[in-house]
């Protein structure tokens, strides 16, 4: 067998040695709670985040509102509304 061959060799027996001890840990400890840690820790990030995110939509909801305004045409005044007396001529020109 050439030198690649037993480093091969090796590596797989490594792998499965290292997969049989996390099983004999996992029967004799019972099963690792850090997945449902690392779960727990996301989503307490994900609530310290939501509100971040909701000012965001509201912002962009304001953005786009003032946006959409912008690009209409004035309304025209009602035709009930008083309208405004003209000034009077100014008497110095």
């Amino acid at each position: 067998m050439t030198p690649q061959g037993w480093w091969l060799a090796g590596l797989v027996v490594l792998v499965v040695v290292v997969l049989l001890e996390g099983k004999r840990q996992e029967r004799v400890h019972g099963k690792s709670q850090r997945r449902g840690l690392m779960r727990t820790g996301l989503l307490e990030l994900q609530r310290q985040l939501e509100p971040e995110r909701k000012i965001e939509i509201l912002l962009d909801e304001r953005a786009d509102t003032e946006a959409d305004e912008s690009a209409a045409p004035p309304a025209p005044p009602s035709p009930a509304a008083p309208r405004a007396p003209a000034a009077p001529p100014d008497p110095h020109r």
